[in-house]
């Protein structure tokens, strides 16, 4: 029996029972949680968004997740990284016109409170360059959460933890068939991938035509699955933390060089050539004492350009989701950027400088400074 199923599934993490310890990481089918979602052999499904309930003290205070994972078929989707404060859940109550749910903004015509900061489906009428993860037939979605080590200023977490996906499974061909055939991304059998890199700045358009057979088995190689081969376009979400202090006055590079950051996932520079180009679509910042400026960073760019954005605490222009205190209401975050920004055969980085005063880095004392961004990544362009 066919069926589209739009939904959205709780996934529980019971960190009150069995503390996840600082430096270690649990993920769905572990003590204390909620199993893996399994597939049935007919079924495939994609992940529009998360929304991340909790760990907040009874206090008030939000504790420090390092990173939230989607596992697909237990293999981690390693561009896609969360924290605490990054995927707010829905509230109406709130008013909350976070960017990334139905009913506001580029999502007006979607169901409203769906959460799609993943991006649209395939089976919703997204585009291919929307490129949510994918999950195929007989395989699993599950979640990994990580506590920052003690070393690192980190803590165990006490609090539980629910990750709320927002979900579109189909199950039967047939259905996925005539779904996709009903948004028009169906053509002789095949599936459209194509998609278009366009940089305004330097008057250069590609275009990648594309497509994937329409076949359950294949569903994994379209965009945002594993199994996509080159060219493709994946989702790029992530933030960062600064590891030192910052020095007064200078622009702060979020880069493993000089150690200014202590995981990969935050080094937020690029140095790419043409097989390669990152779109930055939205950002948020945690707004601190003596934090006050923020931008991006372009090789070969001078002023209009490479300008800094005002984000102290009083006029914040990007602000995060959430707020470390979790008792304070945060209406807006992250923004989007007044346009995208394409890295594209150029070297750039994110940066922040303090107003004279400097930043500690982060630790269990101090929420040092937070950058959070949203963008795709396309890899294996050709010109």
């Amino acid at each position: 029996m066919g069926l589209l199923d739009i939904r959205k599934r709780d996934f529980d993490f019971d960190f009150a029972t069995t503390n996840l310890t600082a430096g270690s990481s649990v993920a769905n089918g572990d003590t204390s949680t909620d199993d893996a979602y399994e597939l049935d052999n007919d079924s495939v499904l994609e992940v529009a968004g998360i929304e991340v309930i909790g760990p907040v003290t009874a206090a008030g205070a939000r504790q420090k997740i390092e990173s939230i994972k989607i596992l697909a078929d237990g293999e981690e989707i390693s561009d896609i990284v969360f924290n605490e404060l990054m995927a707010p859940p829905y509230n109406a109550a709130t008013m909350n016109r976070n960017p990334f749910f139905g009913g506001v903004g580029k999502y007006a015509d979607m169901p409203e409170g769906f959460c799609f900061n993943l991006g649209k489906p395939l089976l919703m009428g997204g585009t291919p360059m929307d490129a949510c993860p994918k999950i195929g037939p007989k395989e699993t979605l599950a979640f990994e959460i990580k506590a920052p080590r003690a070393s690192e200023g980190g803590a165990d977490i006490t609090e539980n933890v629910t990750i709320r996906a927002s979900l579109v499974e189909a199950k039967t061909l047939d259905v996925v068939d005539r779904t996709l055939n009903a948004h028009g991304l169906v053509t002789g059998g095949a599936i459209d991938q194509s998609f278009t890199v366009v940089d305004l700045s330097e008057n250069r358009t590609l275009s990648v035509t594309k497509t994937v057979p329409l076949a359950l088995n294949k569903w994994t190689s379209l965009y945002g699955g594993e199994a996509a081969s080159k060219p493709y376009v994946k989702n790029y979400i992530t933030y960062a933390q600064n590891a030192v202090a910052t020095t007064t006055n200078s622009a702060y590079r979020f880069t493993r060089d000089g150690r200014n950051v202590l995981h990969n996932f935050m080094d937020l520079s690029w140095n790419l050539d043409e097989d390669e180009a990152v779109r930055l679509t939205h950002i948020g910042v945690v707004p601190r004492a003596h934090l006050d400026y923020m931008r991006i960073w372009v090789s070969g760019r001078e002023t209009p350009g490479n300008d800094w954005h005002n984000i102290n605490e009083d006029v914040n222009m990007f602000p995060m989701p959430l707020d470390p205190n979790a008792l304070t209401a945060i209406y807006n975050g992250p923004v989007a950027l007044p346009r995208p920004e394409l890295i594209w055969n150029q070297r750039a980085y994110l940066e922040i400088k303090d107003d004279g005063t400097s930043i500690p880095a982060w630790s269990a004392a101090d929420d040092g400074a937070m950058v959070s961004l949203w963008g795709k990544v396309f890899e294996g362009l050709e010109e």
